[in-house]
């Protein structure tokens, strides 16, 4: 029988949410393009890959509580949530495991634990955020309302996530609005509570490309388009390894998914942090708010770090011994006579 294609137009919601996943994806695609090629171009071409090592920088957008939080800072609070908790871990466990296996006397250093956080957000529990939001993007008559109602009913029992108060001016102290359970929720961070609207979530979270849409741009005059959008594509956004599956997941199932590639290679490597603070909200010069500041730095561990860690920065025995060589020449007499011992502590 000879085959015929059935075409059936879009309603004009559905055609705009098809134009801006298309403008999405050949967004992101472009971006993972231009990253790497500048990856390869400072690759040595005659090193192996597996032989090299790699210097990563990691810069994302800080901890967001807005007068109007959507999934998009949820996605954000997120992700630091789980690079303050890789902080948290290389900073302060892995310290004092060192100092106990070498028998150095420490005092045991209590610090802020945000995996009960964690587990809210993406854990495997059916009620965390993130599963809850996948089953209602399931469900053909499901809404916002509904999803956000019975995440709060389901996770009554939780710390870490509650309703709303009578306005969602949290950070900034304004008026705000009136917000029902059903509208928002609450989700105490480390760094605090965010008011989160979930107006529109169901609609973002199966934002999705098109089968169709991909074989269209695999078959672009542009060669770089057809290659990006080519079935098996390294650089293919959608249907994992394969750049033309009917469903590329939930957006927030495969954010979830991406940054724990991007945790586990952190964790695969030797991470220096850099810790930035915010003066004030009004991101004006030469203002400096004391509270806020002192609240971000007791929240983010630095003044714990600060106090209480006896030596987060090692230097191996033959520099030690050099500098302080340097020192006794200053200090110690001529012609006096020091006996220095050094003992070589096992190797980190």
């Amino acid at each position: 029988m000879p085959t015929c294609a059935t075409q059936i137009p879009l309603k004009p919601d559905e055609a705009r949410s098809s134009r801006d996943a298309l403008a999405k994806a050949i967004y992101g695609k472009l971006f993972g393009w231009v990253v790497q090629q500048v990856n390869n171009s400072l690759m040595d071409p005659n090193s192996k890959s597996s032989d090299a090592g790699f210097l990563g920088i990691l810069d994302i957008y800080g901890f967001e509580n807005f007068e109007r939080n959507s999934l998009e800072q949820l996605f954000i609070n997120f992700a630091n949530e789980r690079l303050h908790q890789h902080f948290a871990i290389a900073l302060f466990k892995t310290e004092q495991e060192i100092y106990a296996r070498e028998g150095i006397v420490c005092p045991v250093i209590e610090w802020e634990d945000n995996s009960e956080c964690l587990e809210m957000i993406s854990g495997k529990s059916p009620n965390s955020i993130f599963n809850a939001l996948a089953e209602h993007s399931r469900l053909p008559k499901s809404n916002d309302e509904g999803m956000t109602e019975k995440l709060l009913a389901d996770n009554r029992k939780s710390k870490c996530i509650f309703p709303p108060k009578l306005t969602s001016g949290y950070h900034a102290g304004g008026k705000g609005q009136r917000l029902t359970h059903k509208e928002a929720f609450v989700v105490t961070h480390f760094a605090g509570d965010v008011v989160y609207r979930t107006e529109g979530w169901l609609k973002k979270n199966t934002d999705t490309l098109h089968e169709d849409l991909q074989v269209c741009m695999s078959s672009s005059t542009s060669p770089i388009l057809s290659k990006l959008f080519s079935v098996g594509t390294i650089n293919a956004i959608t249907g994992g390894a394969r750049g033309g599956g009917k469903r590329a997941g939930y957006v927030a199932e495969k954010y979830a998914r991406q940054l724990e590639d991007l945790m586990r290679t952190l964790r695969a490597s030797h991470s220096h942090f850099v810790r930035c603070v915010k003066p004030n909200h009004q991101q004006e010069p030469h203002r400096f708010v004391n509270d806020l500041v002192l609240s971000q730095l007791r929240n983010s561990g630095m003044v714990d770090a600060a106090s209480r860690l006896p030596c987060p920065t090692r230097t191996n025995t033959d520099k030690s011994l050099a500098h302080s060589k340097s020192i006794f020449r200053t200090f110690v007499p001529p012609g006096a006579i020091v006996e220095c011992r050094v003992q070589h502590a096992p190797a980190l």
